[in-house]
């Protein structure tokens, strides 16, 4: 793209949310939705989202979300769908054939390093996720992180920022994979620090001491098939998820649709936006620790961009 080219683009571009990550700052962008009869969209697609790693007023990096808005966006509110952090800023776009959300926060690495982590929420009918972290790096945007779901709706991803050791952030990754209707879903956790001078990635498995998870319960089922017989809209989101899945939780029937997350304040989150809902089965939150066998986990490295 032209210099002047790179400018008329630029001025088509609306900022949705500058990110302070001093010496630097990210920016959530959208293009224009309107065509710009400059011929250029080939570089930039209409309503598509992008970020800007600027100095100053200085755009030093740029890089594109995967999926493009419907349209403009406006903001919106984080729901248990998109799967983002509760702090994050969200945006979200719809029309008949096409609904997206995207959602954007900072993590700190270090005194003076922070990453952004950005979640986009695709599909209408089956709804699926990419997540990615992009840190600054001499100028440059790096992708040291990111998970993309498959298209068929089979997974339900979480990211969630936890205060890490010395003053950094780390990211908790949580993954519900969804079977087939009436049996229950499978899930893994993990917990990922990010070496802000390097961009290596290390994982360690959740729950861990320290990191417990919380399971959110909403019904008791002695079989499987019987959950999903109540999962109306207000539910459609919840897992049939077994009482087998986590150790050492006693209190969890057999069968239940639930979530899990990685914050007691946002599984007690999920059951207050329950109240909402008409006859929901009683919902409650369990603390998921760590067992004796995973009470020292080894940190495990990931190659860059998984």
């Amino acid at each position: 793209m032209t210099a002047g080219a790179a400018a008329r683009a630029a001025s088509q571009r609306q900022l949705l949310q500058s990110f302070p990550a001093a010496p630097y700052a990210y920016e959530l962008t959208q293009e224009s939705c309107f065509g710009s009869g400059s011929g250029d969209s080939a570089d930039e697609p209409e309503c598509g989202f992008g970020l800007n790693l600027v100095a100053g007023s200085k755009v030093l990096d740029r890089v594109r979300l995967s999926e493009p808005g419907c349209g403009p966006a406006s903001p919106a509110a984080i729901t248990l769908a998109l799967g983002a952090d509760r702090d994050a800023r969200a945006w979200s776009s719809s029309d008949e054939d096409c609904d997206i959300a995207v959602a954007a926060r900072t993590v700190a690495l270090g005194p003076r390093a922070a990453a952004l982590l950005i979640t986009e929420l695709h599909g209408v009918e089956n709804r699926y996720r990419s997540h990615w972290v992009y840190l600054a790096r001499i100028g440059k945007v790096e992708t040291p992180w990111s998970h993309v779901e498959n298209a068929d709706g089979g997974h339900w991803t979480t990211t969630t920022v936890l205060a890490g050791s010395g003053g950094a952030q780390e990211i908790a990754f949580i993954d519900i994979a969804r079977a087939a209707p009436g049996v229950p879903a499978r899930v893994t956790a993990q917990r990922l620090r990010i070496d802000p001078a390097t961009g290596r990635v290390t994982t360690t498995p959740l729950p861990a001491p320290s990191y417990p998870l919380f399971v959110l319960q909403v019904g008791r089922f002695t079989r499987a098939p019987e959950a999903t017989k109540i999962r109306r809209h207000c539910l459609r989101e919840l897992a049939v998820l077994r009482a087998g899945l986590f150790r050492g939780v006693k209190q969890l029937p057999a069968f239940f649709l639930g979530a899990v997350f990685a914050q007691r304040a946002d599984a007690e989150a999920a059951v207050a936006s329950l109240a909402t809902c008409a006859q929901v089965p009683e919902a409650a939150v369990f603390e998921y620790p760590a067992t004796e066998a995973s009470a020292d986990p080894k940190p495990t490295p990931e190659a860059e961009g998984e």
